[in-house]
């Protein structure tokens, strides 16, 4: 009994680790998901969505799919030994003279809890500083 409800666990976790490899980004039209962070900035729309896309060559987050007419990008997290990874729908849009920068989480396989939420603030974290950082001049300037 156990030899088959160790086989069953081994095949689940083979089976959602080779989906999350594979899976590849949603599509740019889709929703931001349920849970969403965002902050404002005084900035152009372009210039922090370039700042946005230059902070992220490479490293632990990576730039999966863009599209500057719809001021969306996706950015990848990776699996890890605690997570399935995930993709982060980052919306950016003119709001009051400056830029709502809008970000969700969406996961590469089944998660919730705690690590979702760890994982979304680190990343907001990360987007926050790296713009703020590049010290964008506000619409026209």
């Amino acid at each position: 009994m156990w030899n088959g409800i160790v086989i069953g666990a081994l095949v689940a976790g083979i089976g959602c680790l080779a989906y999350s490899m594979l899976r590849s980004p949603p599509p740019l039209t889709s929703g931001i998901g349920r849970r969403m962070m965002s902050f404002q900035m005084a900035s152009d729309t372009e210039a922090v969505f370039s700042a946005i896309l230059a902070s992220f060559p490479r490293g632990r987050y990576k730039v999966a799919s863009h599209d500057m007419a719809r001021g969306r990008i996706f950015l990848e997290a990776p699996i890890s030994w605690a997570s399935w990874g995930f993709y982060f729908p980052i919306d950016i849009s003119e709001r009051g003279g400056g830029t709502l920068i809008e970000i969700g989480i969406v996961s590469k396989a089944f998660q919730w809890g705690p690590l979702v939420t760890r994982a979304h603030k680190e990343l907001f974290e990360t987007v926050r500083s790296a713009v703020e950082s590049k010290r964008l001049a506000a619409p026209g300037v």
